[in-house]
């Protein structure tokens, strides 16, 4: 999105992406600080909720994509290797827990069992260091509601024994 503002001759200092590593701090300034008339968020409904609140004083306009409802679509015309190794990327970065992580993947009928396969061999291969990890994470309720809820909705599911549930998807 940047490259493509930098493309169409936005002036600098139009358009900005910012990271931070302290978010509460450098999000609390963007919010009140008089100087910026709008934010965009992606991210948690929890900090999305915090945001909108510390910008009502001003009413500034807020744009937000909370929910982590990120979904990862293979098509029939895709280069299955690189869409698989994207699919892995985007549903196990940080184990999962980025708020663009994928939480659920789309494959079109035609190629699904190679994407399956390719994609059970490629996480096959992953690791988890167990010490590293919480007893339970805060956010497994969410990631179990959605499963589930892609559970009701029919949709396929990846075993990583028996390849897949054969139960038919919204793009079968």
């Amino acid at each position: 999105m940047f490259a493509l503002a930098h493309q169409a001759c936005f002036p600098d200092g139009v358009v900005n992406l910012i990271y931070a590593s302290e978010g509460d701090r450098v999000g609390r300034e963007l919010c009140t600080n008089s100087k910026i008339q709008k934010i965009s968020f992606t991210g948690s409904n929890e900090v999305g909720r915090l945001l909108m609140r510390q910008c009502s004083d001003q009413i500034k306009k807020v744009s937000l994509e909370p929910g982590g409802n990120a979904p990862f679509i293979i098509f029939d015309d895709a280069d299955i290797d690189g869409a698989v190794d994207g699919a892995v990327q985007a549903k196990f970065r940080n184990a999962g827990q980025t708020c663009v992580s994928a939480n659920r993947i789309y494959v079109q009928s035609s190629v699904h069992d190679e994407s399956a396969e390719k994609f059970v061999k490629k996480v096959r291969h992953l690791s988890v260091v167990r010490r590293l990890l919480p007893e339970r994470s805060r956010r497994q309720p969410k990631i179990e509601s959605h499963i589930a809820d892609d559970n009701s909705m029919r949709g396929r599911t990846i075993n990583m024994h028996a390849l897949a549930t054969p139960r038919q998807g919204s793009l079968r």
